[in-house]
């Protein structure tokens, strides 16, 4: 038989801006293994005892979604050329895009301008010095990407030529010689209308009030004039309008915006007062968006797009953000409309989601991936559990109240429950046993069961008259039954019993609650040795407590890198979760922007530079070496061997 093999870096598709990767994994084969061959390469292949291993270095090309094929081939000639399959993305969606609609494609900014064909799929970056900006339009007839923004007054403007790759700046303008009072500008948006060969900047000028301003860019004369002065819209101000998220848009010789409420005004020429065109009597619009062909527009407020005819003022909701479960609209950034595919795209900087709306129906999908995996976007996942019976990933959200499943080979996820009656979760585990889920509150312990679904109150102590506490973290004694709880308010290591349901404290004394900082914030059993282990954030400690006679005593009060950062800091808020490795007797501390190792064998620690491969909210592991965790919107892998890391869920 052909070798078989387990991938175990990246464990699922993955996202990298690695410009190579190192796959790892291992193999099994009775008669021997010739050959491990992936996208090309050679792995090279070591033995240790029974087990396998291989790696190899690969490159990873720009794209959305690189596949990725494992090929083995046995001693005796035997091959599978499908021994495992994943994908790699290394492209990440532009933070602002315009639409250039006669040759179908998105051009965006993020780190350098970004061309993304809309018909293949294929992208394209080109890299500018100097150039930057907060927004982007597109001149077609002079094939310039336009970029702009805004600070402290001052008004700047750049393109880059598509056909030469080369970049210019357009002006560099002080809007204080217009407004000589304001303190504070940002701009809203920008439009390049090519009929005029001009580009529009709404600009948001703050000094006694905020108010908006109009900027206009001719192509023709290279000059800069001020369109629509503050005063214009003093009217509005008067009855009540306030100033929010503000989108431009031009149709039939108008320019419309948005920036005052639900309003949308239109203005013909330079320096006369905008006229109120329509409301939609709802929440503050976030963008609009006019389809050149049909004169349709399209608005997003908080409840989702409604369509408005121009030419009757009719007003129809085509999405409805509450019907919605996976794709939403949390954190509006920009929309543009895609006239050849009839879809209004949305990028969303909540999930970092590029979303296309169906104009006909108001179905939503995602095509342009920036994240790994399908199913309910995160948005702030925190306690992290991993099941080796089921090969799953359980995520708790704190803000949201949320659990969720990750299926590693996939990097799909499925909500399994919202706790928002009860609080906000600050601690999973999970019993691979009995696959069971415990979920630690900050004043109760819940049993979700992941073959019914069900969810059990174990232990409420708002509702008990002898005790008062704040949980942080906890681990299960599966030996004796119970639940080891630290309380941060009484600086205490609780054991729940889970049969009688009592709880108990066993010690105390892990330092002070004191200027935002938690005394104890988990704990970790060491079955091997029958000891906890309790991490003190206001002392910047491990305390080791003997479960025989509850006697405690610091074993770590100190862990500095290579570089000689301190990851456990006295009352360092970042100092809060413990991940105990027991097979090889590793225990992990989550810093604020690194990992403290110990090898309690050897009473020795280190710590890998503080950076983003090494930042974590919480952790686990899935084969030595291997380490998950979540970070902000996404749960990502770090090979602590070679320091390469992956996102594998987002």
């Amino acid at each position: 038989m052909a070798p078989k093999v387990e991938i175990t870096f990246p464990i699922s598709s993955a996202k990298t801006d690695a410009s190579t990767l190192t796959i790892k994994g291992t193999a099994t084969e009775d008669d021997g293994i010739a050959d491990i061959v992936i996208e090309g390469v050679s792995a090279d292949i070591s033995q240790t005892n029974s087990t396998i291993q291989w790696q190899a270095k690969i490159p990873v090309k720009k794209s959305f979604k690189q596949n990725i094929n494992i090929q083995t081939q046995s001693s005796n000639g035997h091959r599978n050329n499908k021994a495992g399959q994943f994908s790699l993305s290394s492209l990440d969606l532009p933070y602002m895009f315009t639409i250039d609609n006669e040759n179908h494609r998105l051009i965006g900014y993020s780190s350098g301008i970004m061309v993304l064909n809309l018909s293949d799929g294929t992208a394209s970056t080109l890299s500018v010095g100097n150039i930057s900006g907060s927004h982007i339009t597109y001149n077609n007839s002079l094939s310039l990407a336009i970029t702009a923004s805004s600070y402290g007054g001052s008004l700047k403007a750049s393109a880059v030529s598509l056909t030469s790759n080369s970049g210019v700046s357009l002006f560099n303008y002080d809007m204080k010689q217009n407004n000589p009072e304001i303190d504070y500008s940002l701009l809203e948006d920008m439009l390049h209308v090519e009929p005029q060969n001009a580009t529009y900047f709404l600009v948001r000028l703050r000094s006694a009030r905020t108010k908006l301003a109009i900027y206009k860019y001719s192509f023709d004369n290279d000059k800069l004039s001020l369109y629509m002065s503050t005063d214009k819209l003093d009217d509005f101000y008067h009855n009540g309008a306030q100033v929010g998220q503000g989108r431009l848009a031009f149709f039939n010789g108008l320019l419309y915006f948005t920036g005052l409420d639900d309003l949308i005004l239109t203005i013909a020429n330079e320096g006369e007062t905008p006229e109120l065109a329509k409301r939609t009597y709802n929440s503050p619009l976030k963008s609009i968006n006019i389809h050149s062909i049909t004169g349709l527009a399209y608005l997003i407020d908080s409840s989702g797009v409604i369509e408005l005819n121009i030419a009757t003022g009719e007003l129809t909701r085509i999405s409805n953000e509450a019907d919605e479960a996976n794709l939403k609209i949390g954190y509006f950034r920009h929309s543009q409309i895609d006239e050849q595919n009839n879809e209004l795209m949305v990028l969303d900087l909540s999930t970092d989601t590029l979303i296309e709306i169906n104009l006909s129906t108001g179905e939503r999908k995602e095509t342009f991936k920036n994240g790994i995996g399908e199913g309910r976007k995160l948005t702030t996942p925190t306690d992290i559990a991993y099941s080796k019976k089921n090969k799953k990933l359980y995520i708790g959200e704190s803000e949201s109240k949320m659990l969720y499943s990750i299926n590693l080979s996939t990097g799909d996820r499925s909500p399994l429950s919202n706790l928002s009656v009860y609080g906000a979760i600050n601690d999973i585990l999970i019993d691979d046993e009995s696959q069971q889920l415990y979920v630690l509150l900050s004043n109760n312990v819940h049993l979700f069961d992941l073959a019914t679904k069900t969810i059990t109150e174990l232990i409420n102590v708002k509702s008990s008259n002898y005790y008062r506490g704040t949980f942080t973290g906890f681990d299960l004694d599966k030996a004796n039954n119970k639940l080891l709880i630290t309380d941060t308010e009484n600086s205490s290591l609780m054991a729940l019993d889970l049969s009688t349901k009592v709880l108990n404290t066993l010690t105390s004394g892990f330092g002070n609650n004191k200027d935002g900082n938690s005394s104890t914030t988990d704990v970790k059993i060491n079955s091997t040795n029958n000891i906890a282990y309790v991490l003190s954030q206001s002392l910047g400690a491990i305390f080791s407590v003997n479960l025989s006679n509850n006697d405690k005593s610091i074993i770590l009060d100190s862990c500095l890198s290579s570089y000689n950062e301190e990851i456990l800091a006295p009352g360092d808020w970042g100092v809060e979760q413990l991940f105990l490795d027991e097979d090889n007797q590793v225990l992990y501390v989550v810093g604020s922007a690194s990992l403290a190792i110990y090898n309690i064998e050897s009473n020795t620690c280190a710590a890998p530079r503080a950076g983003l491969a090494n930042s974590f909210f919480d952790i686990t592991s899935t084969s030595k070496d291997q380490l998950v965790g979540t970070y902000f919107n996404v749960v990502k892998q770090l090979d602590l061997k070679n320091g390469e890391h992956v996102i594998i869920s987002k």
